[in-house]
């Protein structure tokens, strides 16, 4: 069993700014990402969808929007941003890797995948997104 001392679980935006945010203050993460790709389920919406928010309010930590992006951002363009966010921030997630369960057991969170390995960790950060089917601990 992997120990891990912060794990994030998803790759979308919000895993991406948890993970931003974490590597600019020097703190170790590992990252789980279902798909095969940062913030996936931007890739598969629909070609004309654009953020319903400025950008200048929508962009993750420590990397504003290029100057030549428009006011809402376009998809595709979100797509780009996001690439170039893990890129730049050195964010490598382990792709294809989904979380099945994660349960408290002996001071720390133990965390079961459909990988094959087992991981234990001190904290976790759920960041599955809006469109994940929820599943609340009981």
């Amino acid at each position: 069993m992997e120990f891990i001392k912060n794990l994030i679980i998803g790759a979308g935006p919000a895993g991406l700014a948890t993970a931003g945010r974490l590597r600019r203050l020097n703190i170790d993460f590992e990252i789980l990402e279902k798909s095969q790709h940062v913030g996936n389920t931007w890739r598969n919406h629909y070609d004309r969808l654009h953020l319903h928010t400025v950008k200048q309010w929508s962009h993750l930590p420590h990397q504003p929007f290029p100057d030549d992006f428009p006011t809402y951002v376009p998809r595709e363009k979100l797509v780009e941003y996001m690439d170039n966010y893990a890129a730049r921030f050195n964010i490598r997630p382990k792709f294809d890797v989904e979380v099945i369960s994660v349960k408290k057991q002996n001071g720390h969170w133990k965390i079961n995948t459909t990988d094959g390995e087992n991981y234990a960790a001190e904290r976790v950060v759920m960041a599955t997104g809006l469109n994940a089917n929820p599943k609340i601990p009981t």
